[in-house]
Formats: C-alpha cells, structure tokens, sequence
C-alpha cells in the first residue's frame, strides 16, 4: 500500500531514483515499465496524511520511505529525520491515547536515525482531533478587536462541533490558519480581549490553536494518502445526520466514506492507499462508489486476500492504491483467495508474484472492461470472451423470479423444527396462500436455507403461518411502530409455490435444491419462482460454470443475494435433455434425504 502510493510518486517524478530496488512490494507491469511524469519535486514536497492513524503503524513505515527519499537526495540521516517530521508525516485520529502512541512512535523512529532528537524540540504533525462544544457563546460575541480573526474563530468553532465523533471527514476550508495563530499568541489582554484574561490564556487560546491546527492539516491537499480506516456498517447520532448529508452515495459502511473523503484530500494525479473490506469491489451497496472510481480515478494496484488472512477475525480484506485522476495504464492486481493461510502466506505469494515471469493469480485489467457488468463489479479476471458473453445473452432474470423470502424478525418465537411440534398441526402442500388459510393450520414448511445441499433436502424447518401469519404480521407492525424500524412481510404472492432454493449465507459453494409446492421461503432461502424453465435454471446454477465463475464475478464475498443470481446469463440449449438429468438428480436426492429420521417423509431405512 505505501510502497505502491508513496514510493511511486516519488519514481514516478524522478527516473533516476533507485527507490524502486528497494522497495519489497513495488509493483510494476510484467514487461517492467514505468511511466515516468515531467515534474519535479522536492523531498520536502512529498507530503504524506494518515487521516486515521491510530497508533502509527502506517505513519512509521512511511517514515521508512521517506528517508530513502531523503538519503539518496544527499541529506544525512539526522537532517532528513528532522525534516521527515516537520514537513512530510501528517496524522489525525479522534482517540486521544491512540494519538499518543502515535506521536511516540513517530519521535522514537526519528530518534532511531538521530539519537539527539528528542532534545531538538521539534513536534510531529501527529494530532488528536478536538472538538469546539461548550465554546459557542464566547466566540459568538466575538474574542477579540480583530473583526477578520473573529470571523476565523466562530468558522472553526462551527465546523469543529462534535468533531470527536465525526473525525477527519470534515471537510475545512483554506484559509491563513499561520496568520491566525500568530496574532492568536500576540493577544496578551490589554484592550484586545473581551473576555477574562485568565480564561484566555489557560483554555480559550490553546483550544483555538489547537483548532486552528487541525483545520491546517485538514484544508491542506496532499500527494499521498494512505490509511486503514474504521469499519462501521450500523452509525448513528450526529455521525449519521452528518454522513447522510455530506456522503450519501458513500455511506454503504464507514469504510467507504473514507475511501472517498481521502481522494478530496489527495493532489490531482497523487496516490491514495487503503486497506479495507474487499466487499465495495462487488456488493450493491457500494455500487455508486465503483462507478466514481472507475468513472473518474484509476485503480493502480490492488491485493486481493483470502477471505480469513486475518486470523484474528474473519474480515474480507484488500489492500488497494487508486490514483487521482484518470490514467491509460492498466491495474495490477493480485487474486490470492485461493491461498489458505494467514498474512504470511499472503506476503509470500505476493512476494512470488512479483519475482516470477509468469504469474496465474497475477492480473493487468484495463478498468473500463468493468463497466460493462452489470452493478460494476471490480471483477479484473475477466476475459474478454466473458465479457461478450454476459453481453449477447438474456439475463437469468428476464426468465424467472428471484425473490427474497419471509423475515419473521424472531426465528426463536415463529419457526420449529419441525419434530418439536404437534404433527396435526402441521400442513404439508397447499399451493397458494388461500389453501393455507382454509386448512387452519398452523405449522407450514419454511426454506430456511441449511448446510450445503444439492437438488434436495433441508427441508427441516417450520414457521407459524397461521391465518395468513396474524401473529408475525402484529410482531412486525409492533416494532415498526415501536423502534422506528420498516420490517415488511414481501413477496406473498410467491409463498408455497414451486421454486429453486438457496442457502443466503455459505462459507463454500451456491447449492440450489428444487422445493415443491407448500414451502415459504426466508430471507435465509432465497428462491426463483414462476418459470418454465426451472428445472433448466436450478441445473444451470448447480453448475461448476456458475459456481466457479459466473457467480463469483458479481460477489466474493459469503452472501449469494438475489441480485447476484439474477445476473447469471443463460443459453437455453437440449432443454429436455437437461431437465431429464435434472429431475434424476433431484429424485436420487430426495431419496437420500427421505433415508434419515430428520425427514417428515421417513419411511424405512434402506439398509432393513
């Protein structure tokens, strides 16, 4: 990520630069050339922003590669040091003792290379965000005799309320924070203030430079940016209000406001890094954030990891560097998610990778081929004869219905296996919502979705339905109307008719199982209704075609959603005899299932 951000804007710049020879992870194109940019820069130009640094970790490898940029410029390590600390490391985070981990470790890297350092007095632009609460009134009636400098004031003021919560996303604007700073130390009280002198000196003043600060690093634009930001699907509050208002069409997670927040704080043509979830690259909520970054940026490089690289926690991740501004030159990416194994085994691969002539999991995709997908997706394995292909032929969805089932908002109050209730209650069959109702039964059978399972079975679940689901429709209006939420039962029309199912939710492969009238399906087990082809399409998708390509195309990630599926484009070709193999499969499936007690349908065991 800095290797690729940092190090080559500075390559980039300067063709004479050895840099790259020292570079582990940086990534060049096979035939091993770089476009070389007419411009001149200066080591102390090279300006680098963490906007959440937390405790350093990025900031103090940066600092790493600057110095290469200092020493091979002909400065000496105890002046690049300096120089590193005063004019190029930035960093803001919102925790206070994060950033004081921070800052330690960025005094202590510098003193690595001058064991002098500490005793020069010189102060990293590491900061913990303040925030303005509590000083309203006081900057209201205007601080000081200076008209310009209050109106300075009451600005930082506003735009720092609540900074505590909402971090570097708030934007400032430019303006002569030096200026104001300076005449800030200059007010010594007599007749400049209209405030108590004491409380200016001991709060109002340092808290306003403080600001003022802050506003500085957050007004300036930057040749490199690079972070880890936060993870936060679910935000609320002041946070929310701001987000929605300020990066609606980026406010999938957290994550990817920061995504866009750090291009606006990036040079034309500089470089931002990241480390983020993997799932912007293909989900539909992030749909509108791929069609700006292909639309108006260039994806430079990007890694790709295995779904539990983490071994901590399992969390998506890649590591991606965008440009800022629209280049010719194709991505280079890095698909390691066939690679089980922690970071180390990631950092072998990639290591393997970029010593090797030829590389199966190595990629060079020109960007635009993306747009030619439906939702966008970030999908640089593709070929061009895929491409073609999604393009010439119908679309699953133009032949079926694939649908969302039943959110029952409490599985633990409304679905039963189906042996723990009474066997008379339950109602096996009907066709149609009317049916259900006529039998006043209570217990119908529910796709819930289940272990991995081909063609048939995982028919194990039960859901109270009883007069058309009276109790789970007053549940559902209940916390509606209590907890502000919008729970909806959608989708009835396709309740107990003949589908093709699926498990949402899946650490391993799509597995589609053909259900009979009398089933309701959850937002669990996801179904495909009313088509004349369905027993074509559960083949098509039981397929390793679909499975290893078409659907991982759309989505990477665990989920299998509806918009996912109905993408999958189709050939209908020798559909009978496609469906003769099918109903076999089916039919030997079944009988599988129908061999164990966990099935309604259990006759015998076969083996008596």
């Amino acid at each position: 990520m800095r290797d690729n951000s940092l190090g080559r804007y500075w390559i980039e710049r300067h063709p004479e630069s050895k840099l790259a020879e020292k570079l582990e992870f940086f990534v060049t194109p096979k035939n091993g050339e770089i476009k070389y940019i007419d411009e001149f820069v200066k080591p102390e130009d090279v300006k680098f922003l963490d906007p959440c640094m937390g405790s350093g970790h990025v900031l103090v490898y940066a600092f790493d590669i600057l110095m290469k940029i200092y020493k091979e410029s002909g400065y000496t390590e105890r002046d690049a040091a300096a120089m590193i600390v005063q004019n190029n490391i930035f960093g803001l985070d919102i925790d206070d003792r994060a950033s004081q981990l921070a800052y330690f470790a960025v005094m202590m890297k510098a003193r690595s290379y001058d064991r002098r350092f500490l005793s020069r007095g010189i102060k990293p632009n590491v900061l913990a965000i303040k925030e303005s609460n509590g000083m309203g009134a006081a900057v209201r009636d205007g601080l000081t005799t200076d008209a310009e400098m209050n109106v300075i004031s009451r600005y930082l003021v506003d735009i720092f309320r609540d900074a505590k919560e909402l971090g570097s996303i708030i934007t400032a604007e430019p303006k002569d924070y030096d200026s104001y700073m300076a005449y800030l130390d200059g007010c010594d009280g007599q007749g400049q203030l209209s405030m108590d002198d004491s409380d200016w000196l001991q709060n109002t003043r340092p808290m306003l430079k403080a600001l003022a600060r802050q506003a500085k690093v957050l007004a300036t634009k930057y040749p490199v940016v690079c972070t880890n930001p936060p993870y936060l699907n679910k935000i609320e509050g002041r946070l929310k209000t701001f987000v929605t208002e300020n990066y609606k069409d980026y406010s999938g997670d957290l994550f990817s406001v920061f995504i866009y927040r750090n291009l606006m704080f990036c040079k034309q043509d500089g470089y931002c890094g990241y480390m983020t979830p993997f799932v912007w690259m293909f989900i539909k909520t992030y749909e509108k954030l791929r069609e700006f970054i292909i639309r108006n940026k260039s994806i430079t490089t990007l890694v790709q990891m295995e779904y539990s690289a983490f071994e901590e926690a399992t969390v998506p991740i890649c590591s991606f560097v965008l440009k800022n501004g629209k280049e010719t030159e194709k991505g280079l990416y890095f698909k390691l998610s066939d690679f089980k194994g922690g970071m180390d085994v990631q950092k072998q691969k990639v290591i393997d990778a970029l010593r090797a002539t030829k590389c199966p999991y190595f990629y060079e995709t020109n960007q635009e081929i993306f747009f030619n997908l439906p939702g966008k997706p970030i999908s640089y394995w593709i070929s061009s004869h895929f491409v073609d292909l999604n393009n010439s032929n119908i679309k699953l969805s133009e032949i079926a219905k694939p649908r969302v089932g039943l959110q029952t908002s409490d599985n633990g109050r409304f679905t039963r296996i189906w042996f723990e209730i009474s066997i008379i209650k339950l109602c096996l069959g009907v066709s149609n919502r009317q049916e259900a109702i006529q039998t006043h039964k209570k217990w119908f059978p529910f796709n819930k979705g289940g272990e991995f399972r081909k063609w048939y079975g995982n028919n194990i679940y039960v859901v109270n339905w009883e007069d058309d689901g009276r109790e789970i429709r007053a549940y559902n209006d209940y916390l509606n109307s209590s907890r502000s939420s919008n729970i909806g039962i959608g989708n009835t029309e396709f309740y107990f008719a003949e589908n093709a199912t699926w498990t949402a939710i899946s650490s391993g492969s799509l597995s589609v199982r053909y259900s009979p009238t009398g089933f309701i399906n959850s937002n669990a087990g996801m179904a495909i209704f009313r088509t004349k082809s369905l027993f074509y399409v559960l083949a098509l998708l039981n397929s390793v075609c679909t499975d290893d390509y078409f659907i991982r195309v759309y989505n990477q990630t665990l989920n299998f959603n509806v918009g996912d599926i109905e993408r999958i484009p189709v050939i209908i070709n020798h559909e009978e005899t496609v469906n003769s193999l099918t109903k076999n499969c089916i039919s030997l499936s079944k009988f599988d299932w129908n061999a164990y007690e966990t099935s309604w349908d259990f006759k015998r065991n076969p083996l008596v």
